[in-house]
This record gives structure tokens, sequence and C-alpha cells, in this order.
């Protein structure tokens, strides 16, 4: 399965601004449009809890959002089969299980420690980073946990006059 982690980062590689999680109040509004266009060419959309939380998106019977979560009974009230989904599977868990439903790409949302762990299994196949001119000396890396990911670049777009650039990557290798 291709997956792709879509996220938008600082230009020192933080993905929140501080303590906050809420990436619209600094991410620019083309950065957004690039990721409602992403989002909506993609049938099946994997985060994790922290990220549902903050934008708790509506069910929609288009595509599949499946939140991972160590507690999805906290969420049963809020399920609905076939649109929003949550499991405590692992990684390489779900993606096995989605492969044997059909599903041939994935978009990944999610925060630094779900993210770390598709990248421990090695399961991300695609880096689309939007770099905004802007640094912020505290928040959350793209990753939790030391780890090498070599990558290679596939495109670069300048999506704004301040410098909002969208950068694509290959993953290479993982060490």
């Amino acid at each position: 399965m291709k997956i792709i982690f879509v996220a938008v980062t600082s230009l020192d590689g933080k993905m929140t601004r501080g303590d906050s999680p809420l990436v619209h109040e600094w991410s620019s509004d083309e950065d957004a449009f690039h990721f409602l266009q992403t989002r909506n060419e993609h049938s099946l959309i994997v985060m994790g809890s922290g990220t549902y939380d903050i934008v708790k998106p509506l069910a929609e019977k288009a595509r599949l959002r499946i939140v991972l979560t160590s507690k999805p009974e906290r969420y049963a009230n809020e399920m609905v089969p076939g649109q929003i989904e949550f499991s405590k599977e692992s990684p390489a868990e779900l993606v096995e299980r989605l492969e044997d439903l059909g599903y041939e790409q994935m978009l990944l949302v999610a925060g630094q420690k779900v993210t770390t762990e598709f990248f421990k299994e090695n399961l991300i196949t695609e880096v689309w980073l939007t770099i905004e001119p802007k640094i912020f000396g505290a928040g959350n890396a793209l990753v939790i946990e030391r780890m090498e990911v070599d990558l290679q670049l596939l495109s670069i777009e300048k999506l704004n006059e301040q410098g909002t650039i969208l950068l694509k990557y290959r993953v290479v290798g993982i060490n």
C-alpha cells in the first residue's frame, strides 16, 4: 500500500507552535487549500486520537477515516462504520487489514506519536511536507524518537509569495 504522510511544519521543523496543537492558527491559507485538495483526493485517511480530538471530522460516505487510539471504546458513540472507525491495531496490522479490504493508498495525517510508529514499521512511502516561513523554537517535531529516514526529493512547489513551500519526497530507507 502506498502511504503518504502529509504535514505542515515551521522552518525549524515544528508541527505545533509551542504547546498549541492548532495548526490552522499559524499555517497559511495556501497550505489549508493544498491539504483540503489532497484530502478530497483520498478515500482512506488515518490519524491518531490527538489529531482527531482537534479536528473532529464529520462522517462522509466518500471516505473512511480511521483513528488510532489505545482506547477505542472511548469513542464508541462517534463511530460510523465505513466512515469513522477507531482502532488500537498496530500500523502494520491496520495496513494489512486495509489491503485485504482492497485499499491501495492511505493518507496519514497524524501527530508525532503515530507518525513515529509508521516510520518505525517502515510503512510510509512518501512524505508531503509544507514548510511555512516561521521559526518557533518550541513545539512538536515530526517524530518522537531518534531515527534516520533517507528521502529522495520528488518535487518542490512554492505556494505563496511569503515563501511557503511544498516538498514531496519518496522514502528511500529507514535506519
